[in-house]
């Protein structure tokens, strides 16, 4: 038995119960089955509540376990503090490394700096691993709530996903679990985590006005008074929700599949005969294979534009240096008529 088993103990107590259940539930659920687990780590409660409880529950089923303890150089004391977090992983013989990683500008520090934290655990796991992430429910309602202010659609209001599998099985376990479960877990072992001062909303992380970031205004400001205004605990009731309309997404993006193939023509008559809700996220995807960035509400109003209620007019032009048009096409063959079809590239 590992000493972290040893820690946690076969009764945990009430906190570390409900962290370590919600792992195990979520690989059961999923019928994840992984040889080498890799576990992003910050440092902070969540991440290390969910290192924690992996590296149990991987030495009980013959797995490796690694924490990615990723720093963002983003602050004078970040490279203590992650090896801080390191030399409290070694205490408890869970393998980690440190990776110190450079943070772009591109959509704002926060974005950048995810961006870096996912690149560093690609680089640190092998294809067929088992990557944990440590959301919890809160983090979760404050993704939905910051999607409810930027007027999103059904998929970003689903939220986060609790597994996504690629070349790797990207895994949120604690979707299920509150903050001050991972919290108490902390407590209950004796660990120590490292407090991110960009989640304070004083002190920390500002935007060029000064304000806090919209994710720490969310969690310090606006939760708390949506669910005193309630006389309610708002985060399960969001939570619910993102979990509601991610089968809603899945649903669409399933007929979305079924009724145009990536790389078919855009043909306009049959376009204009799918709901709104289909046929926009056709041209979404065409957009997107074309080498469009970063669209928004819209740019994908514009490209319904081509085939609803099209009023002629030049190209659309979208982030990634791409273009959309409507052009007629001759058909081919004796019985073949003229359609009329969209188009996108990427300009040279």
């Amino acid at each position: 038995m590992s000493l972290v088993s040893e820690l946690i103990g076969s009764t945990p107590p009430p906190h570390t119960r409900a962290v370590t259940l919600a792992l195990r539930h979520a690989l059961a659920r999923h019928e994840v089955e992984a040889a080498s687990w890799v576990v992003a780590c910050s440092g902070g409660p969540d991440s290390l509540a969910l290192t924690f409880a992996a590296a149990d529950l991987a030495s009980r089923a013959g797995a490796s376990c690694k924490a990615v303890i990723v720093d963002h150089g983003l602050r004078p004391e970040s490279a203590e503090e992650a090896q801080a977090t390191l030399d409290l992983l070694r205490r408890w013989e869970i393998e980690a490394v440190v990776v110190a990683v450079e943070v772009g500008e591109t959509g704002g520090v926060e974005a950048a700096a995810r961006e870096a934290r996912y690149r560093a655990l690609r680089e640190h796991s092998e294809p067929g691993s088992l990557v944990l992430l440590g959301h919890t429910m809160d983090d979760q309602a404050e993704t939905v709530l910051l999607g409810l202010a930027r007027g999103s659609g059904t998929r970003s209001l689903s939220g986060m996903r609790e597994i996504v599998r690629d070349e790797r099985t990207w895994m949120r376990p604690l979707l299920t679990v509150r903050r001050f479960d991972t919290e108490g877990m902390c407590q209950e072992l004796g660990l120590t985590p490292v407090e991110d001062p960009s989640n304070r909303l004083h002190g920390g992380w500002t935007t060029a006005s000064g304000a806090p970031l919209p994710r720490v205004a969310v969690r310090h400001l606006a939760i708390p008074a949506l669910s005193k205004a309630l006389g309610r605990d708002t985060v399960p009731l969001l939570a619910r929700s993102a979990s509601l309309l991610d089968l809603d997404a899945s649903a669409l993006e399933q007929i979305t599949r079924e009724k145009h193939e990536p790389g078919a023509s855009l043909i306009v008559e049959e376009l204009a005969g799918l709901p709104v809700a289909v046929r926009t996220r056709i041209l979404k995807n065409a957009a997107e294979q074309a080498g469009a960035t970063s669209l928004q509400a819209a740019h994908i109003t514009e490209l319904n534009k081509l085939v609803d209620g099209y009023a002629g007019g030049g190209p659309i032009h979208l982030p990634g240096n791409v273009i959309a048009w409507r052009e007629k096409e001759e058909g081919h063959g004796k019985y073949q008529t003229t359609r009329r079809v969209v188009k996108m590239m990427k300009k040279p």
